[in-house]
């Protein structure tokens, strides 16, 4: 997700400027979810991994666990 910098209109390694916007987080949980496939502690671990970096770099964020799909978080009334 670091290596997104551009994506997220972020200059390259500037970490407080990508915790700053929430689709952040949610990539790394999209990420996780990818990548790590049946193994929850190393799934928990990475996502406050992405939580501490933030804090570290003087953002709170927040990400769901890493058992609950984005697609399970938001309702849309219609």
């Amino acid at each position: 997700m670091l290596a997104k910098a551009k994506e997220f209109k972020c200059n390259e390694g500037d970490i407080k400027c990508l915790c700053s916007d929430k689709n952040f987080g949610y990539g790394i949980h999209d990420c996780v979810l990818s990548a790590c496939t049946g193994d929850s502690k190393v799934s928990q671990d990475l996502i406050d991994w992405g939580i501490k970096t933030c804090k570290d770099n003087g953002v709170d964020i927040t990400i769901p666990a890493a058992t609950v799909p984005v697609s399970e978080l938001f309702f849309v009334a219609g």
